[in-house]
This record gives C-alpha cells, structure tokens and sequence, in this order.
C-alpha cells in the first residue's frame, strides 16, 4: 500500500468521525490498547521467588486433594428391586469375609480397583456425595451402601493420603501461566490508568432517575 496516502485516508475518515459510533472499530481500538499496554511489562521470566510468593499469597487455588485408592462393587437398585438391601447385606458379610469383589455385585465398565485417585477426580467421575462419603470412610473395612450416579456401591478404602498444600514443585506450569496472566492484567491497568490522568472525565447521569 501507498503508505501516505493510507495516512491522509486514515486522517480524512477521523475527520468524518468515522470512527465514532463503530463498535467494530471501536472494538479493534480496543484490541490494540490492550496489546500495546501488555507490552509495557517486563519480558522478563519470572524467577522462583516471585512464583513463590504468588503461590503463597494464592495457596488456596493451588492446594493438592486428598488421593485414595480403593476398591467398589456395584449393584444395580433397578434390576434388584426390592430385594436390593438384602443383596447389599448379604454381599457386604461376603467382602468382610475375604470374598474377591470381582466376583460380586453387578457388571459394569467401572474398575474393581481404582488406584491413587485424588478425591477432585473421584467427585468428577462418580459424584461430590460419592466423594465426601468415601473421604469420611475409614480404611481396611468394606462399607456401604454409597450412591453414586452409577447406583449404589460396596466400597473399601485401601489407603488415603491427606490434601496438602501444593510446592511449587507441584504446580509450577500452572503458577507460572497464571503469574503471567495476572502480570499482564497488572501492566494493562497501569497503562490504562496513566492514560486517564490525560483526561478530564465527566459523567452525565440523569439524577431525576434516582
């Protein structure tokens, strides 16, 4: 493109106001802003004191679950009807006893055995109340009946380790993408608030309304 004549049809559709009432323009003008004042931040990596630092002051984010490995029978309350409890009882005496899960309750595409699964991921694939039930249960006795979606489940907890709070060790992808992220927030309203110090701004509002 001829560049001064771009300039001089830029300058002629400002004096239009071509410009004004334009949400798409209005939009892009935005878009740039925005990149322009991310560009004012440090390019800089940032080093393991500052993750740190966000990591601590941001723990909660950031704090590991509870991991439990365990074993589930499934039983199907629809295909066993009324006879359900019995069934529960009858299995559950069976398990306590030494009887291989495997072999009671009902077939599905459910593991027997689930291994260091950490509760978040036990709530995602089977239920909050399935998870909270089993974070109260304690480990080595079979017990139950706990719903799930699936129906309802025979269930012994074979070991459970405690929720911790995350090192940076465990979670650095995560921090730093979202040190970054928070950087970039940072610089864009610092910029955007040096460039209101260039403006007088006025606020028409109808006070009759009120």
């Amino acid at each position: 493109h001829d560049k001064p004549a771009l300039a001089r049809a830029v300058l002629e559709g400002v004096a239009l106001g071509l410009d004004r009432n334009d949400p798409v323009i209005q939009r892009r003008v935005l878009q740039k802003l925005a990149v322009l004042s991310e560009e004012q931040s440090s390019l800089s990596s940032p080093t393991d004191t500052e993750l740190d630092a966000y990591l601590q002051a941001n723990a909660a984010r950031y704090a590991l679950p509870p991991v439990l490995s365990f074993a589930q029978v499934l039983f199907d309350p629809v295909r066993h009807g009324t006879s359900l409890q019995a069934d529960l009882n009858a299995a559950l005496t069976e398990l306590n006893a030494g009887a291989d899960p495997a072999t009671l309750g009902d077939s599905s595409l459910l593991p027997v055995r689930i291994d260091a699964m950490p509760l978040d991921r036990v709530a995602r694939d089977y239920g909050d109340d399935f998870a909270a039930a089993l974070e109260a249960l304690p480990v080595g006795v079979w017990e139950g009946p706990i719903r799930s979606g699936f129906g309802v489940h025979l269930v012994r907890i074979a070991s459970k380790s405690a929720g911790r709070a995350a090192t940076l060790a465990d979670v650095r992808t995560a921090v730093e993408r979202d040190w970054e992220n928070a950087r970039r927030t940072e610089s864009r309203e610092a910029y955007y608030q040096e460039l209101l110090k260039g403006y007088e701004v006025r606020i028409d509002a109808d006070l009759s309304a009120a």
